[in-house]
């Protein structure tokens, strides 16, 4: 199989020394960058010699593939592709390949977790108990069990939400493009957009960034959400209006909500989120488990591996 002369990965950091090894073992040269190059310069420092890259979020725009010429292979360690310029990709005959399923359950698992905790004021908790204070009787619980849960994106991950919320004993609805076959329904009932909005007392974002999904969640459809309802989005930060959410729960508008991702990332220290007490912060950690990990890095090393062997899988641009 022939190798890749320069072979650049980037968070590397999910990587072990077996994972690297194997990397290696692809190109005549590998490099490993542990943190996130921030900016088109940075990007461009790193990828300007590389025939290939294995990436997780770094934005690889028109720019980068110009100053690039030889970049013709990237690798998404995600499932998403947003953050690649799929047509220059295609222009400069690049191949961009991503994991279509790896973390189904384990960012499901995540979603309910994040809902749990924003419910149970789980993080309050334990800052009143290690603060000295054994019982704090104005941090009383919200139950799942009877309540409504809004999934907005029903494939693989929505869909699972919808049956571990069914688990609690929800009551299950979802909006999505259109509506599905009952057998992909699995007991939960369609609902227009706005009927979702108004009806749910949970909702979970699981949609992929495009056009149409850009600023979905905007000041109007905000408005429509019961005041004490609670928004999870663990998919992409901009199908949410940041600036109207933010707005939303300082007004107490709505009940709260549990970010991990965000409009602009990483999260700017002075960013208004971090001053919000009804707000849980987390940082693209939905997917990152030991069991995602272990699937999604064989799976990115696969589509290596089938590039270099000219059959390529997984491949996401045109």
């Amino acid at each position: 199989m022939e190798k890749i002369s320069k072979l650049v990965v980037l968070h590397g950091n999910i990587y072990n020394e077996n994972w690297r090894n194997q990397f290696k073992e692809l190109a005549e040269e590998t490099v490993f960058y542990d943190d996130n190059p921030i900016g088109d310069e940075e990007v461009i420092s790193r990828l300007k010699d590389a025939d290939a890259t294995i990436t997780y979020w770094t934005i690889i725009n028109k720019n980068v593939f110009d100053s690039c010429p030889n970049l013709k292979y990237v690798g998404l360690a995600q499932t998403g592709f947003n953050t690649i310029d799929l047509e220059t990709a295609s222009e400069k005959d690049a191949v961009v390949t991503n994991v279509p399923i790896y973390g189904t359950d384990t960012v499901a698992e995540f979603v309910m977790g994040q809902l749990l905790a924003c419910c149970r004021k789980t993080v309050q908790l334990d800052k009143t108990i290690r603060g000295g204070k054994f019982f704090d009787n104005t941090l009383r619980g919200k139950d799942l069990n009877g309540k409504t849960m809004g999934v907005i994106g029903y494939g693989k991950i929505g869909s699972r939400i919808g049956e571990i919320a069914k688990a609690f004993k929800m009551k299950v609805v979802y909006w999505d493009k259109e509506k599905l076959p009952a057998e992909r329904e699995k007991g939960a009932e369609y609902r227009e957009l706005t009927d979702l909005l108004k009806e749910s007392d949970f909702i979970s974002i699981n949609l992929l960034l495009n056009e149409e999904t850009k600023g979905l969640i905007n000041q109007e459809r905000l408005a429509l959400m019961k005041p004490e309802a609670i928004i999870v989005n663990a998919a992409r930060g901009p199908i949410i209006d940041e600036t109207a959410l933010i707005e939303a729960l300082k007004e107490k508008r709505i009940g709260g909500a549990a970010l991990d991702v965000f409009e602009t990332e990483p999260l700017s220290p002075d960013s208004p989120l971090l001053n919000l007490d009804n707000i849980l912060l987390s940082a693209h950690h939905a997917w990152y488990s030991d069991g995602a990990i272990e699937r999604l890095n064989t799976t990115v090393l696969e589509n290596l591996k089938n590039y270099l062997a000219g059959n390529v899988t997984n491949k996401v641009n045109p």
